[in-house]
């Protein structure tokens, strides 16, 4: 296994999702590389990093940074146990994106919380880690 894709929202299955990675890399003989995935909905959060009218909200700057500090957090704790990795951010559909994402670096494995931050919406696992465990054609492993 020499890459993993980590859908990161900054929710506490996501952190330890991240955790889950650094506990693979400390197994293996060389260390993987993490691709970190953001992916903000089209609709709600994604609106407000595309809004550009004052007092409308949350500043576009200041959404995109919180998931950029996030995101580098996480980056830290993947580099600090050896492990490398790559930050990107995308709006869209994150199911989908997810599996670009997997498929375009050719990643071995997909390591995800089973809840993020969107998941009230399901009962036993998160919409979006549902969807991407059935469209995906990879392993993916579910960390609570």
């Amino acid at each position: 296994m020499q890459r993993i894709l980590v859908p990161f929202d900054g929710s506490a299955a996501a952190k330890r999702a991240v955790e889950q990675v650094v506990t693979l890399a400390a197994a293996m003989t060389s260390p993987p590389e993490a691709i970190l995935l953001t992916v903000i909905p089209p609709a709600g959060f994604g609106d407000q990093l595309r809004r550009d009218k004052p007092g409308g909200g949350a500043p576009k700057e200041s959404a995109l940074n919180n998931v950029q500090l996030a995101l580098k957090l996480a980056a830290e704790t993947l580099g600090k146990a050896g492990v490398k990795s790559q930050e990107h951010i995308e709006i869209g559909q994150p199911e989908e994106l997810i599996n670009h994402y997997a498929n375009s670096y050719r990643c071995d494995l997909i390591v995800m919380g089973t809840r993020g931050l969107g998941a009230a919406s399901s009962l036993l696992l998160g919409s979006v880690t549902n969807r991407t465990v059935h469209l995906t054609d990879l392993p993916v492993m579910l960390v609570k």
